[in-house]
């Protein structure tokens, strides 16, 4: 799939809103139905906030925290074990997808619901936008509302250094969290915290 670049500025600072490129181009609606469909299979509408990286080449990948009781919730991780893009139509269905969870405290729960809060509210009224490339990661960010109203975001490929990466590297770490490897919450905690001051 080959994105169109069209507009080469900013994303520093701040997340793009989320664009349906489906209704306009066929391949992009094609892939995105059948993307929805794994995606939905493997998790639940019930969320907090939803992370989720398509690559343009590598196995598309996924976490979302869902609310348990007051003070668990639960990290949940998908990670594709192949490109969608990449797999013939009819095989695309039959893609394996490795699931990860486990139990995570409020403290981190809420901190990643706060910075999410932060970067979808601004993508709303953001208006410039990046979007694709011929090689590259297209990220989403999604935050669920109380009263089940949905903000999202997106960047693509963010430049290191910037606010932007960070917060692509922070959820990435969240991934490596969900599959069991062994890292510092309280590193974490301190790398949203200072994030939360530099991202518009």
């Amino acid at each position: 799939m080959t994105f169109l670049l069209i507009k080469v500025c900013g994303q520093k600072n701040y997340l793009n809103p989320c664009i349906d490129w489906g209704q306009e181009i066929k391949q992009i609606k094609a892939y995105n139905e059948r993307f929805e469909r794994k995606l939905n299979l493997e998790l639940s509408q019930d969320f907090m906030i939803r992370f989720i990286a398509k690559p343009t080449f590598s196995p598309e990948y996924a976490f979302q925290i869902e609310k348990v009781n007051d003070e668990e919730y639960k990290l949940i991780a998908i990670l594709f074990q192949e490109n969608l893009c990449s797999v013939k139509n009819k095989n695309r269905d039959s893609i394996n997808i490795d699931s990860f969870d486990r139990i995570i405290s409020f403290e981190l729960a809420s901190s990643l619901d706060i910075l999410f809060k932060k970067a979808t509210d601004s993508s709303s009224v953001k208006k410039d936008f990046i979007f694709g490339g011929t090689d590259g990661v297209n990220y989403y960010f999604y935050r669920q509302s109380e009263s089940s109203e949905i903000n999202c975001g997106e960047c693509w490929s963010p430049s290191k250094g910037t606010p932007l990466f960070e917060l692509v590297t922070i959820c990435d770490t969240i991934i490596h969290y969900a599959k069991g490897e062994s890292i510092e919450i309280s590193d974490i905690n301190k790398r949203i915290e200072n994030l939360f001051d530099n991202i518009e």
